[in-house]
C-alpha cells in the first residue's frame, strides 16, 4: 500500500474513530438522563407513600410509620431485583431509593437521622462489586436494624392505637403504574449500555487500525526517503 492510501485510510480510521467517540458520549447522556428519572419517580413513590401513610392512619406513631416507610423500601427494591436487572441499574435504584426513604423518616422526626444513617452506613460499603442479590440482602438486613434500632430507641412511640391496623400501602394503581415505569427506565438503560459497550469495541477497533495504519504511514515514508536518498 502507497503512502498516499495509507494516509487516506488513516484519515478515514480518524474520522470513524472520532464519530463513536461522539456516540458514547451520546448513549453516556442519555444513560444520565434515566438515571436522573428514576431517582425522580423514586422520590414520587416514596413521598405518595409517606403521604398515603399519614393521611390513612393518622392514628399511628411516628416510629411506626418510619418503620414502615423502611419496609416498603425493601419491598420496593425487592421486587425491582425480581425483574433481574443489571447490577449499574439496581445501584441507581437503590441510591435514590434509599435516599428518599432516609429523607421521607427524617421529615417525621429529624432525631430518627442519626439512627437511619448509622444503620445506612454498611450499605455503602456493599455497593462495591456486589451481585444484586447480595446486594439485596443487605438491604434486607439494613431495614431489619433500622427498625430495631428505632423501636428500641422510641419504644413509647412504636406501637399503634388498638384501634388501628398495621399500615399498608394500598394505593394499587400507582404502585403499578410506577413498577411499569421503572421497568420501562430498567430496559432502556439495558439497551443504552449494550449499544455503548458494540460502541466502545468499535472504537477500540479504530483505535488499533490507526496504531497500524501510523506504524505502515511511518514506514512507507522512511522507506520512501531512503530510496530517494540512494539507501
Amino acid at each position: 500500500m502507497g503512502l498516499s492510501a495509507i494516509q487516506t485510510r488513516l484519515l478515514t480510521l480518524t474520522a470513524r474513530s472520532s464519530d463513536l467517540e461522539h456516540v458514547i458520549l451520546m448513549i453516556n447522556a442519555r444513560e444520565q438522563l434515566i438515571a436522573a428519572k428514576t431517582e425522580e419517580l423514586a422520590t414520587q413513590y416514596y413521598k405518595k407513600l409517606h403521604y398515603d401513610a399519614e393521611t390513612e392512619t393518622q392514628a399511628s406513631s411516628p416510629t411506626q410509620s418510619a418503620i414502615t416507610i423502611l419496609n416498603q423500601l425493601y419491598t420496593s427494591l425487592a421486587a425491582k431485583a425480581a425483574t433481574k436487572p443489571s447490577i449499574g441499574a439496581f445501584k441507581t435504584d437503590v441510591t435514590s431509593s434509599t435516599r428518599s426513604a432516609r429523607d421521607s423518616i427524617t421529615e417525621i422526626n429529624v432525631e430518627y437521622a442519626q439512627y437511619i444513617n448509622g444503620a445506612f452506613t454498611p450499605l455503602l460499603k456493599a455497593m462495591e462489586g456486589n451481585s444484586v442479590e447480595d446486594l439485596l440482602a443487605t438491604i434486607q438486613t439494613m431495614t431489619t436494624n433500622a427498625s430495631a434500632t428505632l423501636q428500641a430507641a422510641y419504644p413509647s412511640n412504636t406501637a399503634a392505637s388498638p384501634d388501628t391496623e398495621e399500615l399498608t400501602f394500598d394505593n394499587e394503581a400507582f404502585s403499578v403504574e410506577y413498577e411499569s415505569q421503572i421497568n420501562l427506565l430498567n430496559l432502556q438503560e439495558k439497551k443504552f449500555d449494550t449499544e455503548r459497550k458494540a460502541a466502545e469495541i468499535q472504537r477500540n477497533e479504530a483505535i488499533t487500525e490507526i496504531e497500524a495504519a501510523i506504524k505502515l504511514r511511518d514506514k512507507a515514508a522512511k522507506d520512501s526517503f531512503g530510496t530517494l536518498g540512494g539507501n
